[in-house]
């Protein structure tokens, strides 16, 4: 199967809330404590001329939309979401977001490659094996909160329901157990 790593697509400035820091627990997010997290949050955003109500945000954490919840949710029922509204009060909108309980694994092997912190990846190797057939993960063994990985057929569905401001990057698949490669 493969798999993207889900990033915001760098045309588009997504909506960034106000005053989140200790509102909204991104520690909270590991999914240990994800129900220490208000079941109800309304944040502003900051004006930005050219902001877009993007369908995923990665900043502070991992937040999707209404229309990008319904699609994950039909490949991971499971996931548990919060509601959180931003609001921009000049522009008179709101708009709901959610951010939802990934499940962490460590899923890109050690032939991946990094920044010296391990905050930016330069190359990708994902070992299948850990991430078993999941159709979103959040990857735990990099130094970012919101690095995400989807399987192809959910970017393919999110792709084809017109979500806006979804990037992918490509990786490399690889089971532990087998020493083939594949490139996707």
């Amino acid at each position: 199967m493969e798999y993207f790593i889900l990033e915001l697509d760098q045309a588009y400035t997504p909506p960034r809330p106000m005053n989140w820091y200790g509102k909204l627990d991104v520690k909270a997010l590991t999914g240990k404590k994800y129900y220490q997290l208000h079941q109800y949050m309304v944040f502003q955003v900051e004006q930005h001329m050219q902001m877009v109500w993007t369908d995923i945000i990665m900043h502070p954490c991992f937040m999707v939309s209404q229309r990008a919840k319904e699609v994950i949710e039909c490949y991971e029922p499971g996931l548990r979401f919060v509601r959180v509204i931003f609001s921009d009060k000049e522009k008179a909108r709101s708009q709901p977001y959610y951010i939802s309980s990934l499940i962490g694994v460590p899923a890109l092997t050690e032939n991946s490659k990094f920044n010296l912190n391990r905050s930016v990846i330069h190359y990708a190797e994902v070992d299948a094996s850990v991430v078993r057939d999941r159709a979103i993960v959040r990857v735990t063994n990099v130094n970012q909160s919101n690095c995400i990985l989807i399987r192809s057929d959910l970017a393919e569905s999110l792709l084809t329901n017109s979500s806006v401001g979804i990037g992918l990057r490509e990786t490399d698949v690889v089971m532990t157990n087998i020493s083939e490669r594949s490139r996707f």
